[in-house]
């Protein structure tokens, strides 16, 4: 009763606007995510003809709904990554030059030349081991993770190798992500790598409209999920080699536009500025929340809600969600007392470590209380980042049921009558 009470005591009447809560409308969810998870959107891989369509796609709905464009007159962030046309890599271990066949480096900047055993993180996988989930827990820490595994994970590697395809970077980082060597050798003595790539710039863009504050025009709220996926993946799968991405995250995208058309539709003025942005190439290495992050003033922005696959029911049912890194600022607890603890749940799966694994992150790192809400149960899901990841795998009435819930979860944040508390700086480690 108090929720309802304070959306009520939000949406009195003014000028022309009807006094009537919108909806959220399950139809409208429906053609949305259909348009952004269909074949003639490719995958919507970053910097292809796909993920320009979708961009487009995205840009006529905030125009549709009447938001402002960001910066200009276009609702395009346009930025350069690089591809990296070609790369000479060289790594010592223990006094012995490797096969290139035999490592692969994660590194999307320029050059680098890294011997400090300082820097490293080391871990080795036994045989039987899961090298993946080993390194999705060192993701985020301050040294650089070098995992050594058997060489009967041959084709772990060579899986790894593939995924990265894409090559595009923002060719500013110093140092790689991971380094993953396929070795007897279970100690490292000695290391020396040297990587030189050359790059080719390819422009992308984010898709940002605004709804501008009433009494807190410079403070910020901001609504984003990633709209890019994996693209035509070439392998046929039953003779299917699109990723469509419906759930990852088509589903976000679909909420982040629904969220802006409600908003804008609401009888009052909102009292902080609402951004709503559609991030690309996120699946990539987040360049389009990187770039995004490099270029504002983080403490503008009083708290960042990325939507990161909504498209089936949690494991708390239908119509719920979980939000990533609870217990790093106090937006947990605002989102949850307005919303209810039956919807808004802590993260499941800290193993996982989902909070340093989606956009959110990079905002977290510059003090900036961002998290992901999402309804992936992905401890089990089979459809994730594959091809069969399709618009009819999706549960539209619990996507539209929590969609509603976040609209609700967020209105102390755009009402202003609720600010939480900063992520420390480094806070994602």
């Amino acid at each position: 009763m108090k929720v309802l009470i304070a959306v009520l005591l939000f949406l009195p009447a003014v000028g022309g606007r009807a006094a009537d809560t919108p909806e959220i409308k399950q139809e409208e969810i429906t053609r949305i995510v259909g348009v952004l998870a269909h074949d003639d959107m490719q995958g919507r891989m970053a910097g292809t003809a796909g993920a320009r369509k979708a961009a487009d796609f995205i840009a006529s709905e905030f125009k549709a709904i009447g938001l402002k464009p960001y910066a200009g007159n276009d609702y395009l962030q346009k930025f350069n990554a690089f591809s990296i046309a070609s790369g000479e890599t060289s790594l010592n271990l223990n006094g012995t030059v490797l096969d290139p066949a035999s490592y692969h480096v994660s590194f999307s900047g320029r050059e680098c030349d890294l011997s400090d055993k300082s820097k490293l993180a080391i871990e080795v996988v036994e045989e039987g081991g899961q090298p993946f989930r080993v390194l999705r827990k060192m993701w985020g820490g301050e040294k650089i993770p070098v995992l050594l595994i058997p060489p009967s994970m041959e084709d772990r590697l060579k899986q790894l190798k593939a995924y990265q395809g894409g090559g595009l970077s923002m060719a500013t980082e110093e140092n790689p992500a991971y380094v993953m060597i396929m070795t007897d050798q279970t100690q490292v003595d000695d290391f020396k790598l040297s990587v030189r790539n050359k790059m080719e710039p390819t422009e992308l863009a984010n898709v940002v409209g605004v709804i501008p504050g009433k009494s807190k025009p410079n403070e910020y709220v901001m609504f984003s999920g990633h709209y890019d996926h994996l693209g035509d993946r070439r392998r046929s799968v039953d003779g299917d080699t699109i990723a469509n991405g419906a759930d990852d995250n088509a589903s976000g995208t679909t909420g982040v536009i629904a969220l802006a058309r409600y908003f804008q539709s609401l009888p009052r003025q909102p009292e902080r500025s609402l951004v709503f942005i559609a991030f690309t190439a996120e699946e990539i290495g987040g360049f389009g929340s990187e770039y995004f992050a490099s270029v504002i003033d983080p403490d503008q922005y009083v708290a960042g809600i990325n939507i990161e696959m909504i498209g089936k029911p949690s494991k708390f049912g239908p119509g719920t969600v979980f939000m990533t890194g609870p217990e790093k600022s106090s937006l947990f607890e605002i989102m949850q007392k307005a919303s209810g603890e039956s919807f808004l749940h802590p993260d499941p799966y800290p193993k996982q470590n989902l909070f340093n694994r989606s956009d959110n992150a990079r905002f977290a790192r510059v003090g900036v209380p961002a998290h992901s809400i999402s309804s992936s149960q992905i401890d089990q899901d089979k459809l994730y980042h594959t091809v069969n990841d399709e618009f009819e795998t999706l549960d539209l009435g619990s996507m539209t049921r929590i969609i509603r819930g976040i609209a609700v979860a967020a209105m102390p944040l755009v009402d202003g009558s609720a600010t939480p508390t900063r992520i420390e700086t480094g806070g994602t480690h």
